[in-house]
């Protein structure tokens, strides 16, 4: 997981928040308060990467 802000500190802090939450509820509350997340996790083939609304603001993608 990946957490884009302008201070490391609360990025830190977000992404053990989003980690602790799992990767159903993280994302939901990543969405909710608009936090810039990048998810990657398992999938049965390859890695599922998953980005929230405001990850393209934040990075330009």
């Amino acid at each position: 997981m990946t957490v884009l802000h302008a201070q490391c500190m609360q990025a830190d802090a977000l992404a053990t928040v989003l980690t602790v939450l799992g990767p159903d509820e993280g994302r939901d509350f990543a969405e909710r308060h608009g936090i810039a997340a990048l998810f990657v996790s398992h999938g049965e083939a390859a890695a599922v990467v998953q980005a929230t609304a405001a990850w393209p603001t934040q990075t330009g993608a």
